[in-house]
């Protein structure tokens, strides 16, 4: 298939229950120029039959891709290297997707060749339906690059009303963005898209978010976002790390934005050394209670011997 518009990605691991209904909701996007890429990450249970079901019935628009189990980050840089649309969607396997919003996306970003386009998510399962609002604003602003959006996007209003996205199933992306800028997932951590998200914002030359709910966010117990663990934990610590060194190279410093990473570094403090909390003073642009968070977090560490764990030992238990 060539000149392909829309690249979706599934990373599949243990979701039979909840399989199907995603697929069916894929194949019905009425966009003919679209790729189906699913990786098992090492199903167990019958996803596996269940992925070979659609591939025999829609085999000219999908793609599986077997492999050990790696996790979730993986999956998508997997998906990301076999991908050939224009744009990559990603999906995870127990939500679902609305057809005639993905196919007007899927135009918009294209007429308006667009590095990224925001849409809106819609939460249902084990909670009551309500859509995932943002800011009316940042529908309103226009076309910009990426570093006015999240200016635009980390506001005030965002900030007082937690409407922050940080998702990136919440986003069409030009696959380029990706390759070109040599851009992949963090493996062996959580909260992967805290990080990949400003990353790609700050990468993109052309942004823009419409008020379109396109995708279904099911919430369920027992997912990797309704358990807490001490891998949780050490993640936030290296997501510390990570973002510390993506605002410093990019040069771009954002109250609300320096915020998260306070209240990050407060929840895994445990796992940051006193040189890892140091240089978090070097961002600037602090709310006045973040620098105090951030002074107390310091003092806590000094008057603690600089005590701190092994990210890494933390990260490699199954």
């Amino acid at each position: 298939m060539e000149n392909i518009k829309l690249s979706i990605v599934i990373p599949v691991y243990n979701v039979q229950d909840y399989l199907a209904d995603c697929l069916e909701s894929v194949y019905d996007v009425n966009e003919q120029s679209k790729e189906i890429i699913i990786i098992n990450d090492g199903s167990t249970d019958n996803s596996a039959f269940i992925i070979e079901q659609y591939k025999n019935k829609y085999p000219l628009q999908t793609q599986v891709i077997t492999q050990h189990n790696q996790g979730l980050s993986a999956a998508r840089n997997a998906g990301i290297n076999a991908s050939k649309g224009k744009f990559i969607l990603f999906l995870d396997s127990d939500d679902t997707l609305e057809s005639e919003p993905v196919f007007n996306l899927i135009q918009f970003a294209c007429d308006n060749d667009l590095d990224i386009l925001q849409g809106v998510a819609t939460k249902f399962g084990d909670v009551p339906k309500e859509q995932l609002s943002m800011p009316q604003d940042v529908f309103d602003y226009p076309i910009c690059n990426g570093r006015d959006f999240l200016n635009k996007y980390g506001n005030s209003s965002s900030i007082a009303k937690k409407n922050f996205r940080p998702e990136a199933w919440l986003m069409l992306v030009k696959r380029d963005l990706f390759i070109k800028n040599n851009i992949y997932f963090t493996e062996g951590m959580y909260f992967e898209d805290e990080l990949m998200t400003p990353t790609l914002y700050l990468n993109a030359n052309k942004v823009k978010a419409l008020d379109m709910p396109f995708y279904n966010y099911r919430i369920r117990a027992g997912s990797i976002t309704s358990v807490f663990n001490e891998k949780h934990i050490a993640s936030k610590a290296l997501l510390v790390k990570e973002y510390y060194s993506l605002l410093a190279k990019s040069n771009f410093y954002h109250s609300f934005l320096n915020g998260r990473l306070i209240g990050w570094c407060r929840e895994s403090e445990e796992y940051l050394s006193i040189k890892d909390v140091a240089k978090l003073f070097f961002l600037r642009k602090y709310r006045f209670k973040d620098l105090l968070l951030l002074n107390m977090i310091l003092i806590k560490k000094v008057m603690n011997f600089g005590r701190f764990k092994n990210v890494k030992d933390a990260l490699n238990v199954k």
